[in-house]
């Protein structure tokens, strides 16, 4: 196609096979994208807008329509939180070790995803195809499903475990293929490598931690500056700063004479030499 039309020098099409890696699917599996193939990007956001702007379409009527597209948002993901806190999901299928722990570390929407590969993996075939080492391979497929076959890559120093679908590298949690060579080789937990956080119940809480963490590292916050009575927080961060000043005082004098008795135990050091 690029000789018959030549295209090699065309700046367009060279652009656009440079960024290959973004719209080829084969060539996107390594990247994170959630499972959410470009062509469905806009399709997402359409339907989460949930309206259709036209030439007509004022600039205020898009503010109002997007601020209640953004409240509903909230409003949705609140629910979504507050039924999280309320326990753990249930399967049809017998709760196993694994299935009891992603449904105790999954969002309730991220278990069902993890329990249609479970299902998937209960239903499928594998086959030893050898082994380099303690590196073993198998190929593991569901019959009748086309495309299914993929091959798997088992490590058994450490469990390690890859397939060629790349469906924990796009998508964050593991598929089939890899649990049933995981359940082959008696593994019943899910690997702390293979919990993606953002898909946990606790991603919110760990992401404020980390900025807890950051302020606390540059002193904005302290221990004490979370307090909930309103009064008591501003007393409280008066007297921290305050305190804090006084503190450093005392480190700078403490220093400036360390500083003198340095300077002196040298003086005198040079003058006995002389």
């Amino acid at each position: 196609m690029i000789n018959t039309f030549k295209l090699e020098k065309d700046d367009w099409f060279n652009r656009l096979y440079g960024l290959k890696e973004k719209w080829c699917t084969a060539l996107s599996k390594d990247f994170f994208s959630a499972g959410i193939l470009s062509s469905q990007r806009s399709e997402s956001t359409n339907h989460a807008v949930g309206f259709k702007a036209n030439k007509s379409t004022t600039l205020t009527k898009f503010y109002s329509i997007f601020q209640a597209t953004i409240n509903r948002w909230r409003k949705t993901e609140e629910k979504d939180d507050f039924d999280c806190t309320r326990g753990i999901p249930t399967s049809e299928l017998s709760m196993s070790a694994i299935l009891k722990q992603a449904a105790n570390t999954y969002t309730i929407t991220l278990f069902r995803d993890f329990e249609e590969e479970f299902k998937l993996s209960v239903a499928s075939s594998a086959k030893f195809k050898g082994n380099v080492g303690r590196t073993v391979f198998f190929e593991v497929w569901i019959e009748g499903i086309t495309g299914s076959r993929q091959e798997v890559q088992f490590k058994m120093e450490d469990s390690t475990v890859t397939c060629t679908c790349k469906n924990f590298e796009k998508s964050g949690w593991l598929c089939f293929h890899c649990l049933r060579i995981l359940h082959l080789h008696s593994i019943n937990t899910i690997l702390d490598r293979y919990i993606t956080t953002r898909w946990t119940r606790y991603a919110k809480k760990q992401i404020w931690e980390r900025v807890d963490t950051i302020k606390r590292e540059k002193g904005e916050i302290n221990n004490f500056t979370g307090h909930k009575i309103a009064k008591a927080k501003k007393f409280i961060e008066e007297k921290f700063k305050t305190d804090n000043k006084a503190a450093d005082e005392i480190i700078r004098k403490e220093e400036e004479r360390k500083a003198k008795e340095e300077a002196a135990k040298i003086a005198e050091q040079e003058k006995a030499k002389a």
